[in-house]
């Protein structure tokens, strides 16, 4: 098992010793002869024939091709990001996959700062293709402190290191509940408390895009009535800066520890699905040909996920798991997708509303989805490197079926990550960077999950592809929710609402509860 946790198998299908120059010079030399320089005689541009190149198995062909992509000043779209990324890592040793990464990066303006040739120097001192640092820990904010003393007034505080620190509206210290019996008591009461008080959400076809491919199974959404979480007084949340990651920032103390027991224990009781295939961005259908579709099995507390050993000792693995999840060293996290009220968003929103960059890419912010998606990371679970897509605002329609993009006027900019929990081991959230003194390598940098903060960071097209993964959970479970940050204006042009809904007086702080106050896709 290497640095980035892939178990590795020798693979009779590496390629064999090519003259990668000459294969580059010859498709620079055909792609002048296409249109605007960018494709060769047959009509295949730069970039495509990267992707030819991996799935050819001639690695170095297509390392040598990304570098000539950036080269000739052609920036590759998000889709074409996002699967580069996906192929790399599927290439399975440490080295070549750090190579193929850091070039990746560096075709991105805003992914590792302006376009520009890599280094020429090595590192003497540092062999290692994947350098891993210590995980950034944000400070604790006032709330925090007190909660953690309720719980533990006997134990210490860890202070952690701290950049640009922003303070919030709110109440301090109000809200300070015994965060140690939270979660036992949350779910103890959870059958009498939520039975009755979940429905399932109908999904139009008309209204969604297309998958590919298509999920193996229907995917489960919830919705909640009003009230469903108990939100304590609202907290003053702090906004502090992610040093290493350019528009990422941690928005400390937005959830009570009680609170997030809460949702942890709501979700359990509706259940985990095993392998939900989350893959696919809207933003770019093709991206998602890469992807598999989703397993069949569900994963309710405690339940065998696909993968362990059957009857006759042998795995069980869907047949249609895809190449990464077959042997990348963990599977991937289990998920359950609920629809947030506004009972559910305003309190969250609320909180940090006035902390969100208010105008980003040329649009004004526009709320937060609604469209939850919580993910629930066992020992060994790990998201493998990727880039986020951007997500239209979703909603439901008058007749409570699902709408995928339910405004029509604004995109997603931000990802918002909820740690939910943080008592387990690994799970950091870990972002790639080329390193600054190696073409060769990459540096691995951490930011750790502490129960009640959000993590934001821009995705799709930006500021840039940020590279990064949810590293493997070495002990315990990890719990977090997926959702975005939505902004006016900042989306593909001239987008029309899927089908007819009731808007929202205003933007809701939570990017959408449409017809009827309980929403979002």
């Amino acid at each position: 098992i290497d640095a980035m946790g892939k178990k590795h198998k020798n693979n009779g299908s590496r390629q064999q010793p090519q003259s990668s120059l000459k294969v580059v010079n010859a498709a620079i030399e055909k792609s002048k002869a296409g249109a605007k320089g960018k494709q060769n005689a047959s009509g295949q541009g730069l970039i495509s024939q990267v992707e030819v190149a991996f799935k050819d198995n001639r690695f170095d062909d297509a390392l040598a091709l990304i570098e000539a992509v950036r080269r000739s000043g052609e920036v590759p779209k998000l889709g074409a990001v996002q699967r580069w990324v996906r192929l790399a890592d599927l290439v399975g040793e440490e080295k070549q996959v750090a190579k193929l990464l850091a070039a990746i990066m560096r075709c991105v303006p805003g992914s590792n700062g302006p376009m520009g040739a890599p280094p020429g120097g090595k590192n003497k001192k540092d062999k290692h293709a994947i350098r891993r640092y210590p995980d950034f820990v944000p400070p604790l904010t006032p709330s925090q402190r007190a909660w953690l003393a309720a719980a533990a007034p006997a134990g210490g505080l860890a202070q952690g290191g701290a950049g640009p620190v922003h303070q919030g509206e709110g109440q301090e210290g109000a809200h300070a509940p015994d965060a140690g019996g939270a979660s036992t008591s949350a779910s103890a009461g959870a059958a009498a408390r939520y039975e009755g008080a979940f429905t399932l959400v109908p999904q139009d076809g008309a209204t969604q895009p297309v998958k590919r491919p298509p999920n193996w199974q229907e995917l489960k959404i919830w919705r909640s009535q009003p009230g469903v979480i108990r939100f304590g007084v609202d907290p003053r949340v702090q906004r502090v800066d992610v040093p290493f990651v350019g528009g990422a920032f941690v928005l400390c103390g937005v959830l009570s520890p009680d609170e997030c027991a809460q949702l942890v224990a709501a979700t359990e009781w509706l259940g985990y699905a095993w392998d939900v295939d989350y893959n696919f961005n809207p933003s770019n259908p093709a991206s998602a040909a890469a992807s598999a579709p989703a397993a069949p099995t569900a994963a309710p507390t405690p339940a065998p996920k696909a993968g362990d050993p059957g009857k006759d000792g042998g795995k069980q693995q869907h047949p249609l798991l895809s190449a990464a999840r077959a042997i990348a060293g963990g599977d991937r996290a289990a998920g359950c997708v609920w629809l947030a009220d506004d009972s559910l968003m305003g309190p969250i929103y609320r909180r940090v509303q006035a902390l969100l960059p208010q105008k980003l890419c040329g649009g004004s912010l526009g709320g937060v989805n609604v469209r939850w998606r919580f993910y629930r990371y066992d020992k060994g679970n790990v998201y493998r490197p990727h880039v986020d897509g951007a997500w239209p605002g979703s909603g439901l329609s008058p007749d409570g079926r699902l709408v995928h993009d339910a405004y029509g006027d604004r995109w997603s900019r931000l990802t918002f990550l909820v740690y939910l929990n943080d008592d387990f081991e690994g799970g950091a959230t870990t972002f790639f960077t080329p390193a600054p003194d190696d073409p060769s390598a990459l540096d691995a940098r951490g930011v750790r999950p502490c129960a009640g903060n959000i993590l934001c960071f821009p995705h799709g097209d930006t500021t840039g592809s940020l590279v990064h993964e949810g590293s493997a959970v070495t002990r315990g479970a990890k719990y977090v929710i997926r959702t975005e940050v939505l902004y006016t204006n900042a989306g593909p042009p001239n987008r029309q609402p899927a089908a007819p809904i009731a808007q929202p007086q205003a933007p809701l702080g939570a990017g959408g509860a449409v017809g009827g106050g309980e929403g979002g896709g």
